[in-house]
C-alpha cells in the first residue's frame, strides 16, 4: 500500500530565519527592559516628590504650630498685663470710693447712733492696735460704749465674716476699751447677695450710704450684739 505524503506549504526554517527571530526577540526584551526601567524611575521620582511634599507639609505644620504657640503666649502675656492694670484701676477706684464712704459715714455717725440710743461723743478713723496686727476703719466712743465700723464699697458675706472675726478679737487687742460695751456696724454703698441681712442677723448695725448722707437701716426693734 502506497502512502501519499502531503506536501507542506511551510518554508523550511533556515539559520538566517532563526537568527532574525532571535534578534527580534532580543530587541523586544530590550524595549521591555527599557520600559520597565523608565517606569521604575518614574516611580522613584514620584516617591521623591511625594516625600518632599510630605516634608514641606510637615515643616509648614511645624511652622504654623510654632507660630500658633508664639501667638498664644503673646496673647497670654497681654492678658496678664491687662488683668494687672485692671486690678490696679479697680483697687484705685475701690480705695477712692472707700475713703469717700468712710468720710461720709464718719460725718453722720454721731447723729445716726444717737437715734439708736447710743450717745457717742467722739470718732476715730484708721485705728491700729498697739501691736499693729489689726486696723479698723472707724471707732465711735463715749467712755461706756464703743461702736466699731467697717466700711466697704460693696458689702459681701465673706467681708462680714472677716469683720466678725475682728470683733471677736477687738477687746483683747484694744485693752483701753476692755471694760466698755462693744458694738459692730458695717457701712457700704452696695449690698451683694443679701450680705446686709446676713450682717443684721449676726447682730451688726447696717449703715447705708446714699448720695451725701448715711443712715442706719436696721429694723426698729433691732438689738445689737455686745461683743
Amino acid at each position: 500500500m502506497e502512502m501519499e505524503l502531503e506536501q507542506s506549504n511551510q518554508e523550511p526554517l533556515t539559520f538566517e530565519k532563526m537568527l532574525m527571530l532571535f534578534r527580534e526577540t532580543r530587541k523586544a526584551m530590550e524595549q521591555s527592559t527599557k520600559q520597565f526601567q523608565e517606569t521604575r524611575e518614574m516611580m522613584r521620582e514620584t516617591s521623591r516628590e511625594t516625600a518632599l511634599r510630605f516634608k514641606d507639609l510637615e515643616n509648614l505644620h511645624k511652622k504654623n504650630d510654632e507660630e500658633h504657640q508664639a501667638a498664644k503666649k503673646e496673647l497670654e502675656r497681654i492678658e496678664r498685663i491687662q488683668q494687672k492694670k485692671y486690678k490696679q484701676l479697680e483697687s484705685m477706684f475701690t480705695g477712692q470710693w472707700g475713703k469717700l464712704v468712710e468720710s461720709l459715714v464718719e460725718g453722720k455717725l454721731v447723729y445716726i447712733l444717737k437715734q439708736r440710743n447710743i450717745d457717742v461723743k467722739e470718732t476715730y478713723t484708721r485705728i491700729e492696735s498697739p501691736e499693729k496686727d489689726m486696723e479698723l476703719d472707724i471707732i465711735a466712743a463715749n467712755g461706756k460704749d464703743v461702736v466699731v465700723v467697717e466700711v466697704k464699697t460693696t458689702l459681701k458675706i465673706q467681708l462680714v465674716d472677716e469683720f466678725l472675726e475682728k470683733l471677736e478679737r477687738f477687746r483683747a487687742l484694744f485693752p483701753r476699751f476692755a471694760e466698755e460695751n462693744i458694738f459692730g456696724a458695717v457701712a457700704f454703698l452696695r449690698d451683694e447677695a443679701s450680705a446686709a441681712k446676713y450682717a443684721q442677723k449676726k447682730g451688726l448695725f447696717i449703715i447705708k450710704a446714699t448720695g451725701d448722707s448715711a443712715s442706719i437701716v436696721n429694723r426698729e426693734n433691732f438689738i445689737p450684739k455686745n461683743w
